[in-house]
């Protein structure tokens, strides 16, 4: 994208980075809000039911510390904390580091089971969020796939040069493939639908809603399909597509007549 931006006059330069930022900043929320998921997802399959199995795969690095605090005699209710410490490189080539705690009332795959995932001075490769996500098992749908309702609240993400983005989002996740893999989390995939709002990094509120579903497999650090709207406040319309399927940081960005390349962080 940089090589587009130095064919415009200065003018041109601005308003291309202003019709940008938005999906960027939406993108940014997304894989970070999810990467929240994905590590509670891998410490909450390894101590679940599963508690003193051993082969399960992750994609946690041994230099995070997962602590299991329970009710004396049960198993569950239980709050499973993630200590990356002061840094840790995750086996996806993240640097992690900080707290992550999940409030977990049930087994995972179980109807009704919720957790409750808050971060504590916790940042991924330079990228610090605050705020609540709450997963809710919802039981099996007409396919016999699981979904779960996921509500994220009140998060601000602050970036490396010290800008902020705040997000909120409702969506309900489905697991699509991989759910009968228990000792496998890198063969699972789910599909995302819903919406959000925010704030982006210049300060201009926005709202988000997804048209085609997105596709999320635990093996890739990024969304590989599917599309959304992004409406930010006075500007037109962006709609960010995720690709066909390749695991990679590419995304298409379509703003009236024009289309971008962004990459995800």
């Amino acid at each position: 994208m940089a090589a587009l931006i130095l064919t415009f006059t200065s003018c041109k330069k601005y308003k291309l980075n202003r019709d940008t930022t938005t999906s960027e900043d939406q993108a940014v929320a997304e894989s970070i809000t999810n990467d929240l998921f994905d590590n509670v997802d891998d410490a909450a399959k390894q101590n679940d039911d599963a508690i003193g199995k051993t082969g399960i795969t992750s994609s946690l690095s041994t230099c995070a510390v997962i602590t299991v605090d329970t009710t004396a005699g049960t198993i569950f209710p239980a709050t499973v904390t993630i200590d990356f410490g002061t840094g840790c490189v995750g086996n996806d080539g993240k640097t992690r580091s900080g707290i992550i705690s999940a409030e977990i009332t049930g087994p995972y795959r179980d109807e009704g089971t919720s957790v409750t995932i808050t971060p504590d001075n916790y940042s991924v490769d330079g990228y610090s969020i605050e705020g609540q996500k709450v997963v809710t098992n919802m039981g099996l749908n007409v396919d016999s796939h699981s979904v779960f309702h996921i509500e994220i609240t009140n998060v601000v993400i602050t970036t490396p040069d010290a800008e902020t983005i705040e997000w909120q989002s409702s969506r309900d996740r489905e697991w699509m493939e991989g759910e009968s893999t228990y000792l496998n989390i890198f063969d699972d995939v789910y599909h995302i639908t819903g919406t959000g709002a925010g704030v982006n990094r210049e300060g201009r509120p926005f709202e988000m809603e997804i048209t085609n579903r997105l596709r999320k497999e635990i093996g890739c650090y990024w969304l590989v399909s599917g599309t959304l709207e992004i409406r930010p406040q006075d500007l037109n319309t962006i709609t960010v597509d995720f690709g066909d399927g390749a695991c990679d940081d590419e995304a298409t960005v379509e703003i009236g007549n024009n289309t971008y390349i962004i990459h995800m962080h």
